[in-house]
């Protein structure tokens, strides 16, 4: 019963249901490919900024300077608000 259904359905048809069906699905992957980008873009300029604090930091304040590295990306990692698990 399908196959004479679609043999009904004119070839144009289904040729411009596939090209729509095309053009959403570009636009979705784009869309998806962006927001991944716009998400790594935002972590790399908290960890700028941050990175910025630290170096201050380390001039100014004695005790930071005595940290260990760990503990200094923990500082990093929590003034760029990102997760500290990535000191590990």
């Amino acid at each position: 019963m399908w196959a004479v259904l679609w043999a009904r359905i004119p070839a144009w048809v289904k040729v411009g249901a596939a090209i729509v069906l095309a053009v959403v699905g570009a636009y979705e992957f784009g869309k998806l490919i962006g927001a991944k980008n716009a998400s790594v873009a935002a972590q790399v300029d908290a960890i700028k900024a941050a990175s910025s604090r630290v170096s201050n930091m380390e001039k100014n304040n004695a005790d930071f300077r005595s940290k260990s590295a760990r503990d200094r990306c923990i500082v990093l990692m929590r003034d760029s608000g990102l997760p500290d698990s990535g000191c590990d």
